[in-house]
């Protein structure tokens, strides 16, 4: 969000409930100070249409010393790539009432504690939540409600007492929470929590930049990111040469990565996997930041486990701009220090690499070797313009295979030994196959291997 002291509820525009029971609403944290949004409390049945709890979204802000909300146009988009935080049972268990008549035996179904994730701030009522700080965290409950806590604890904590929710702010047990948020509260409407096929009651959370704001990533990554279309454009700026991955990296469609000038991307897990699938409609692209040239990206490390090569690495619909060195370096970064696997004795196949739909545009090179022998590359229906080396410079033993493509300008720095296809003399095995694939203007040489097949 833009800011830092506000939140929004936003509901669906078909919202309806079966029973007119709920508390809309929030206060501090000395549970004297908030406002009742919305709040019934009969148990009045109506399945078709159902009731209408809310006619609009509506918008709080907060600060030491005052707090109000208004209102704004009804709506909501569903949250993807989200984090789990309490799931729902095919049948619909526990019971509401289990979160107060059972709660020691159920309170895992009905609340869950979380850390405020790293980087995420927020003010409530004056009190700062600092995800860098561990014991800020967040307590949810199933029923619609949620507080933010600055004393460390990883319990969960009970926080519904009878069927009707009382309006707010409230002060008349302990289990009605210390700056308590409620975007709708009620156990009437929450008897089941349902997660089939056609429904779903979980709790879901994820950190998401404000509207056009993007996301900034500094920091090594180690835990299977999911980037997609609420996070683009990713800003990578590493400290050091590199941005190291040593997890999965999983790109959707249409997002944008910009890389710092002068930076790159290591890829040094074993047997871990980067998938970049976009469409004709949202593409993804990888580019240097304000037009900057960034050096490519490395894969330093391969996979022995059975299966573990099978599309590895997979990339449709990509487009890669502006490196100054090559965009896949296999088997060590492309300066030569850190990471790197394979010899001219043993190979190391860092892929495969399966690619189609891809484009490569004013770049150092699309594909070379740090040493990675053996490895295996697969593209199909891909274009190449303006390549300042070699186009592709390949390892010993390489197999690759190159179809449906239009290549031009290969080695416009006239490199000696560069070309549009070359590879390191002394394989004993490996493959080259190139099919349908049309060359344009290849500098100096045109294709000079020694690959065995």
């Amino acid at each position: 969000y833009d800011v830092t002291n506000e939140i929004e509820y936003k509901y669906d525009s078909n919202c309806r409930t079966t029973y007119n029971s709920w508390s809309i609403g929030y206060m501090d944290q000395t549970r004297q100070k908030g406002a009742s949004i919305a709040h019934s409390s009969s148990t009045s049945f109506n399945s078709n249409p159902g009731h209408t709890p809310v006619t609009s979204n509506f918008r709080i802000s907060t600060s030491s010393t005052a707090h109000a909300y208004e209102a704004f146009d009804q709506g909501l988009v569903e949250l993807s790539n989200a984090n789990t935080a309490l799931s729902g049972n095919s049948n619909g268990r526990p019971y509401t009432y289990y979160c107060w008549y059972y709660y020691n035996s159920y309170k895992n179904d009905c609340n869950a504690n979380i850390d405020l994730p790293s980087g995420f701030e927020f003010d409530y009522f004056g009190t700062t939540y600092d995800g860098d700080d561990s014991n800020d965290r967040v307590q949810i409950g199933r029923q619609g409600y949620m507080y933010f806590i600055d004393n460390g604890n990883q319990n969960v904590e009970r926080g519904v007492w009878t069927w009707h929710n009382p309006e707010l702010p409230y002060s008349g047990t302990s289990i009605a929470r210390a700056g308590l948020i409620a975007p709708f509260w009620s156990n009437y409407n929450n008897y089941y929590c349902f997660s089939t096929s056609s429904v779903d009651c979980s709790t879901y959370y994820r950190i998401m930049p404000y509207e056009g704001k993007g996301t900034d990533v500094t920091a090594d990554i180690t835990a299977d990111p999911n980037w997609d279309l609420t996070d683009s454009p990713i800003r990578i700026n590493p400290s050091n040469d590199y941005l190291v991955v040593s997890s999965d990296l999983t790109i959707q469609p249409g997002v944008e990565i910009e890389i710092a000038a002068g930076k790159g991307i290591s890829f040094d897990g074993a047997c871990t996997k980067f998938t970049a699938n976009g469409n004709a409609t949202h593409p993804i692209t990888f580019t240097g930041m304000n037009g900057a040239e960034w050096l490519g990206m490395a894969f330093t490390d391969d996979c022995t486990s059975a299966g573990g090569t099978d599309d590895r690495h997979q990339f449709t619909h990509v487009s890669f701009n502006n490196t100054s060195d090559a965009v896949f370096q296999s088997g060590s970064r492309h300066d030569g220090t850190g990471p790197s696997c394979g010899s001219s004795t043993a190979d190391c196949n860092t892929g495969n690499y399966t690619m189609s739909e891809v484009s490569f545009t004013d770049v150092g090179g699309i594909f070379s070797h740090g040493s990675g022998q053996g490895t295996v590359l697969s593209m199909s229906d891909f274009t190449v313009s303006g390549v300042s080396g070699a186009c592709f410079d390949f390892a010993e033993n390489t197999v690759a295979t190159l179809m449906e493509g239009t290549v031009e300008n290969c080695n416009t720095d006239g490199g000696a030994g560069d070309g549009a296809i070359i590879s390191v003399t002394g394989s004993t095995a490996g493959m080259l196959h190139v099919e349908n694939t049309t060359f344009s203007n290849s500098y100096k040489n045109f294709i000079s291997t020694d690959l065995a097949g």
